[in-house]
């Protein structure tokens, strides 16, 4: 909740994550909560995408001594990108009879469709690489003297995932679902025979916030003299930079 000399703003969502495949509505509540009346007429609603990385890179600088000697230093800076995907603006009150609101306390019901091609919410960070995909709402009460420091507003974000595909449903998992083969040994190298698996481990699967990922395997244990008691599997993070 946002606080000012002037009261509160706070917003609410009726979920916390929307899944763009199923043309899910954005649907929540503004709720103001005002001690004394506010300098301006209009009431906002905000949605917005923001697409982010960082990341240290090696740069060598050459300088020369007074002798004309060439002196090479290399250090690592930081780059940073940083690109809007999306906002789009929505009133939810004006006031066009004078430029003040003087509600004590009231709430405004909003309500507005995804669209299809937003991508899908995203965040990674390890060896010395962040990036994420973010999106958010803003509920803002606009001074009329347009003074960013005069504005009351409150800031929630919005997790979005994209469609999930179920591979192993399609013909061509088939094609990448094959027999991986493990030799067993014992002490002394004795050989115990050979278990088989196959499972959905080919990095075939992109995952979203809120997305349940399902492991199969399929297991052959009739050439193995070695009882198989666990199975287990290891999940990675992995992101992959394209031009």
């Amino acid at each position: 909740m946002n606080q000012s000399v002037y009261g509160n703003i706070y917003l609410e969502t009726n979920e916390a994550v929307y899944d763009v495949s199923q043309n899910q509505t954005i649907s929540g509540r503004v709720y103001l909560n005002l001690k004394k009346e506010f300098p301006g007429k209009k009431l906002q609603l905000k949605f917005k995408a923001q697409e982010e990385c960082s990341y240290q890179m090696m740069e060598t600088e050459e300088t020369r001594d007074p002798n004309g000697i060439v002196q090479r230093s290399s250090r690592m800076k930081l780059q940073k990108g940083v690109n809007k995907l999306y906002s789009h603006c929505m009133v939810l009150y004006e006031n066009e009879k004078e430029e003040v609101i003087n509600f004590k306390q009231c709430y405004f019901d909003f309500s507005f469709n995804i669209l299809a091609e937003c991508p899908s919410s995203f965040s990674y960070n390890a060896n010395g690489v962040t990036a994420q995909i973010k999106y958010w709402l803003v509920a803002e009460l606009v001074p009329a003297d347009g003074r960013k420091e005069s504005k009351l507003k409150y800031k929630k974000e919005v997790l979005i995932k994209e469609k999930y595909m179920e591979f192993w449903k399609t013909s061509s998992a088939k094609e990448l679902f094959q027999w991986k083969e493990t030799p067993l040994t014992s002490c002394f190298c004795l050989s115990k025979g050979v278990s088989k698996i196959k499972s959905n481990q080919n990095n075939i699967f992109r995952f979203q916030p809120g997305t349940n990922f399902t492991f199969m395997a399929e297991v052959d244990n009739s050439e193995s003299n070695i009882a198989i008691s666990n199975i287990h599997y290891n999940f990675k993070r992995k992101i992959n930079l394209t031009p």
